[in-house]
């Protein structure tokens, strides 16, 4: 079994998050994934995960939001899209888009603005 490279909080009552999870599960993968809604012991306070993908690495660093998609499909063999989200060009766009639709999804979901947290 390969050791994981780090572990994934998302949020698991998010329709498109669980989508993403279980497509990457169900590759070779070398991440381990945890629904901030079903697991006690939690790196940050919830709410705050709730927010944006947090992924904490191996070797202890925790990336957000987008930094933590991009880390998330280099260890789960999706290259090409990590890659294209890296470029110079599309990085700050899609940083940008990303804050967005989660500002909006956490809001959606949960009713209250994630500045006010």
């Amino acid at each position: 079994m390969q050791s994981s490279r780090g572990t994934v909080y998302y949020d698991g009552q998010c329709s498109l998050c669980n989508k993403e999870i279980a497509h990457l599960q169900a590759n070779t993968c070398s991440l381990e994934f945890i629904d901030t809604h079903t697991h006690a012991a939690l790196p940050k306070p919830k709410h705050i995960l709730l927010q944006q993908l947090h992924v904490v690495t191996d070797k202890g660093n925790t990336l957000i939001g987008l930094d933590a998609n991009i880390y998330m499909w280099r260890n789960s063999g999706a290259n090409r899209l990590a890659r294209f989200f890296s470029l110079p060009i599309v990085y700050p766009v899609a940083t940008r888009i990303y804050t967005l639709w989660a500002k909006r999804r956490y809001q959606k979901l949960y009713g209250k603005s994630n500045d006010s947290q």
